[in-house]
């Protein structure tokens, strides 16, 4: 009775009382352990047993063997069932016994016995071919479990929901979705969705794990599964896939059947608004999340929130959710740092890192790694070596290699070449990574020269180059403008097929042709380019404004709206620019009148200072005045400097004196007045020259 009950250690304490045991007293006390699933104490009171010289009955047996299957042990479940069938002689179901001593071997990934021993069962049932499939599913043997269920609708057996549970996660162990969709068609057609809801998560498991989505949606809507597991694990594959929107739906969904979230389902949810940028959703579930009190008992939700508002940018949010939270933890304060660290705010990374330690809590290799991002933003070399030497206190470089690839990439944007050259030499795995942080630090610090040793120091010690590295050398190519190297680089991504792959390199490689001054390779490259952007037009748009082409500029520009790419802000800038140098003056304020129209673009500065450039070059001052006049913010030096420039090779003294008091206005350069001054002399005004030496001298204002 103790031992039906579960209460083995009570039924151990009768039996170990008992004046006189027999074999009931072993039957019953080995049956109670097998279903308290203790298997070290079946076999060990099996072997007591025997040795009292007592006979275990066919249901021990079948118990015994269900204890050798669940730790695998094929030898000790083959040396009892011939105990069982040859010393003692007992003549129970064959079937049976044998399915079990199968089941024994099929678990032990002993498959050959298995199957040898199911093809001389007197007669083979469902429930054998289960044991054999169940342990081809559990080894990761997908495709036999699937012929072993191929085999048993070909022997004219009606599969069960455990067959049907077993050959689904078979098929989503090998992602065959055509046989998956074969076997639910089978479970449809025997109508078991509706009663057995592990068969149907078995059934949505298979299609997650085969990407078919949509039809784990449907079998999820469809049918009376109310299993949140399985909702859960269709929006974590959803977001894995990059299809956030999905997620969000299946939200919707979930309250449409009425089944509420719980902590998994808001992470999921969060985490999808997060790289959505979906702020105001993101509130929503905020304000739900608050309220259902959730955030109180997990931290994890609590960093989900303060991660999803990391994403969509708003770190004021971030921080002050993170100040709410009843607990913290270093992936609290990480996440908050890391958003800093992303948006370029140095000394806001640097405080929260502060706060964090004021509570006690250690970073980690994440913390470490935004962090030394901050210090590289706000340039703080000396915060970045304490960091460095608290790494290293803490044996962080063995462990991590993107550690030393965020130290180097520190002591690059920091100018530290010498201490960022240590670090990589002591990384004990100098990738990619490393070199390319190193580098771009050199290109950013106008380095290039370096960037190129960097480059082939790399190469000889045999690191692959990426992407990235090729985009920083084509840099540091047309920089420097050696174009022989430029063109041995491009050879070799040619080579290697990376131009089909990679717009980013190829814009690269055509900004590389344009600053060497070889307009003509750009123009070739670029049109033989498969896709093409607006960063691509727009560098070989400005490469020909540089060189006073501005035919050839316009018609790029008209070439690029022909394949429907709108031009930026910056492609408005370089072709008016090149319609200045080349004097289309009525194509240049065609562009800038029509920009708003035409491209959507407000015009801004940038834009306001290219016309009247053009303008003031063309010699029609008072139309560029008339435009300074219009325009609603404040004008750069740099335009009235062009004006008094212009004023100077007219010799008009009234615009240019107008010019003049400007210019020297809002700025101290001293340009202004040597124009000035020569704008007098060349009319002869010798005296008002001299006065305007004078002011040059003492800085006093015109009057």
């Amino acid at each position: 009775m103790y031992a039906k009950c579960s209460a083995v250690a009570d039924a151990q304490n009768l039996f170990d009382k008992l004046s006189v045991r027999d074999s009931f007293s072993w039957n019953s006390l080995i049956v109670g352990y097998a279903h308290d699933g203790q298997v070290e104490a079946v076999l060990y009171c099996f072997e007591q047993m025997e040795n009292e010289g007592f006979y275990a009955n066919e249901v021990t047996y079948i118990c015994i063997l269900k204890s050798c299957s669940s730790i695998k042990a094929v030898n000790k479940g083959e040396q009892i069932f011939v105990k069982m069938i040859m010393k003692q002689g007992l003549q129970g179901d064959e079937t049976v016994i044998g399915t079990v001593l199968m089941n024994v071997y099929a678990k032990g990934g002993a498959f050959a016995k298995a199957q040898q021993l199911l093809e001389k069962l007197p007669r083979r049932d469902i429930v054998s071919w289960n044991s054999l499939m169940a342990g081809f599913v559990h080894e990761g043997q997908g495709a036999e479990a699937i012929m072993c269920f191929d085999k048993i609708c070909n022997e004219g057996l009606s599969p069960n929901s455990i067959t049907f549970t077993c050959a689904l996660k078979a098929c989503g162990n090998i992602g065959d979705l055509y046989k998956g969709i074969m076997i639910h068609n089978a479970i449809l057609k025997e109508g078991l969705l509706a009663s057995d809801a592990i068969l149907g998560s078995s059934l949505v498991d298979m299609y997650i794990k085969c990407g078919a989505f949509s039809r784990a949606r449907r079998v999820l809507v469809d049918t009376p599964i109310m299993n949140i597991v399985m909702w859960n694990s269709l929006m974590t594959s959803y977001i894995e896939h990059r299809q956030e929107v999905d997620a969000l739906n299946c939200l919707q969904w979930m309250r449409l059947k009425g089944i509420t979230p719980d902590k998994i389902t808001y992470i999921c949810i969060l985490m999808a608004c997060g790289n959505l940028r979906a702020l105001e959703i993101g509130k929503e579930i905020h304000y739900e999340v608050v309220e259902s009190c959730l955030i109180d008992k997990d931290v994890a939700l609590g960093n989900a929130l303060v991660d999803m508002y990391v994403r969509c940018g708003a770190l004021d949010r971030a921080h002050h959710v993170l100040e709410e939270l009843p607990t913290r933890d270093v992936v609290s304060w990480s996440s908050l740092i890391a958003g800093y660290a992303q948006q370029g705010k140095g000394q806001d990374a640097v405080y929260c890192f502060l706060q964090m330690q004021k509570e006690g809590l250690s970073p980690n290799a994440v913390t470490f790694t935004s962090l030394l991002k901050a210090c590289g933003y706000i340039g703080a070399a000396d915060l970045g070596e304490q960091i460095h030497d608290e790494i290293v206190r803490l044996h962080l470089l063995k462990d991590s290699n993107s550690l030393g690839n965020a130290l180097i990439d520190m002591y690059s944007k920091c100018g530290a070449f010498s201490k960022a050259i240590e670090v990589l030499d002591q990384l004990p795995k100098q990738d990619v990574v490393a070199w390319n942080a190193l580098i771009s630090g050199y290109i950013q610090e106008g380095k290039n020269r370096e960037a190129l040793d960097c480059f082939g120091q790399m190469e000889c010690k045999s690191v692959s180059p990426d992407d990235i590295t090729y985009t920083c050398i084509l840099k540091a190519c047309g920089s420097l403008g050696i174009i022989d190297e430029g063109e041995q680089i491009h050879h070799e991504i040619s080579r290697k097929g990376r131009l089909k792959q990679n717009l980013v390199l190829a814009n690269a490689l055509v900004d590389m042709y344009v600053n060497c001054g070889k307009l003509k390779k750009a123009r070739q490259l670029l049109e033989t380019l498969p896709a093409r952007n607006v960063v691509s037009w727009s560098t070989l748009i400005a490469g020909y404004a540089q060189e006073g082409q501005g035919h050839e500029a316009l018609q790029c520009f008209v070439h690029m709206q022909d394949e429907d790419i709108l031009p930026n802000s910056i492609t408005i800038s370089n072709v008016i620019g090149a319609c200045s140098h080349a004097g289309l003056i009525d194509e240049g304020k065609l562009c800038y009148l029509s920009m708003h129209t035409t491209c959507g673009i407000v015009p801004v500065f940038e834009h306001h200072s290219c016309i009247i450039d053009l303008l003031v070059r063309s010699g029609n001052l008072n139309e560029a005045l008339a435009m300074i006049e219009s325009m609603p913010s404040e004008v750069h030096p740099i335009v009235w400097s062009a004006i008094l420039t212009a004023c100077q090779s007219r010799g008009d003294v009234t615009v240019g004196k107008w010019a003049f008091e400007h210019t020297t206005e809002i700025n101290d350069d001293v340009t202004p007045y040597i124009s000035m001054s020569n704008l007098y002399a060349a009319l002869g005004l010798c005296r008002k020259a001299e006065e305007v030496e004078f002011m040059r001298q003492t800085r006093v204002k015109i009057h």
